[in-house]
């Protein structure tokens, strides 16, 4: 008997050790996936879709996207310098510039440009099939 009663506490500490842990590492994972989710906002505006969408099919796949970042790059760089500054983009979520800027130059190239808005593109893919769906362009 007094085996059992020494068996039945032994499972139950061992049983409340490892939900503590269960709960411990889903806090701090969910913890890590929402600071990981809020640096990766860039609060640039989303792509247009029917500007985008080339085949017409509703989605934006990586090329059609990466087609689109080369006209949008030339559209943000209103001074024709090759480079963009946080002066040609309003709004922009400094953090997420200067992550960016992998030259520390102030500025991004086109290669940083396309770094950047990959960002929201791999924020937004969450299936990671490298096509944005209705459902998951309507979250940008």
């Amino acid at each position: 008997m007094r085996n059992t009663k020494n068996l039945t506490r032994v499972v139950a500490e061992r049983s409340v050790s490892r939900c503590f842990i269960l709960v411990a590492l889903l806090f701090v994972l969910t913890g890590c996936a929402s600071q990981y989710s809020e640096e990766m906002v860039t609060n640039l505006p989303p792509l247009s879709v029917e500007a985008t969408d080339t085949n017409k099919d509703g989605n934006i796949d990586k090329a059609e996207f990466n087609t689109r970042l080369e006209t949008l790059f030339d559209n943000r760089d209103i001074n024709a310098d090759g480079q963009i500054s946080t002066d040609e983009m309003p709004n922009m979520n400094l953090d997420a510039f200067y992550k960016a800027d992998q030259d520390s130059n102030r500025t991004l190239s086109e290669r940083e440009y396309r770094l950047l808005r990959e960002m929201d593109f791999r924020r937004l893919d969450v299936n990671d099939d490298e096509v944005l769906f209705p459902h998951e362009i309507f979250k940008w």
